[in-house]
């Protein structure tokens, strides 16, 4: 079975060629416990939101709140997927996604356990984001030994991305 790499192209290296040197699942997402008037709170903004975008005619935004609460109630009915890494010899793959290390500049670990416990890949090139991978039970000191020999490690990174920290406080994650 051939995998995909970041952007899309087909990678001759097949899972039977690599050797995995670690693998790991987390959960797509985690379950958040939400009280009522969270839903109250959360509810009435979009209401108010949406309210305003009917008066101003914003119909373009109408549709992507539509959009958005749909998405919301959809992922809330839905058990979380538990989401596959695998380190091998090669990269890492995550999910169904494979990125080479030649594409990767670095790898930094941010974990302050219960709450935060992140493995950042650092994509090369100025438009590639930081890919977060969640490393649910697993010890990062063995996840840093294997990623060493292919990587270098950021040590100056202390804090998560600001983006999941405020979807965890707003308890969006």
């Amino acid at each position: 079975m051939a995998m995909e790499n970041a952007g899309g192209f087909k990678n001759s290296n097949d899972l039977s060629q690599q050797e995995i040197l670690f693998s790991w699942n987390f959960p797509e997402y985690t379950k958040r416990d939400r009280s009522r008037l969270w839903y109250l709170v959360v509810g009435g903004l979009c209401l108010l939101i949406l309210i305003y975008s009917i008066i101003t005619v914003n119909v373009l935004f109408v549709a992507i709140l539509v959009l958005a609460i749909f998405t919301v109630v959809f992922q809330y009915l839905q058990p979380a997927r538990e989401i596959p890494v695998l380190i091998s010899d090669f990269g890492v793959t995550v999910d169904k996604t494979f990125y080479a290390y030649r594409d990767l500049s670095g790898f930094s670990l941010i974990y302050s356990p219960p709450r935060v416990k992140y493995l950042y890949l650092e994509m090369k090139g100025k438009l590639r984001h930081n890919l977060p991978i969640h490393l649910a039970e697993v010890d990062p000191n063995q996840v840093r030994e294997v990623l060493q020999n292919f990587l270098k490690e950021d040590l100056e990174r202390k804090n998560e991305d600001f983006n999941e920290t405020v979807a965890h406080y707003l308890h969006l994650r």
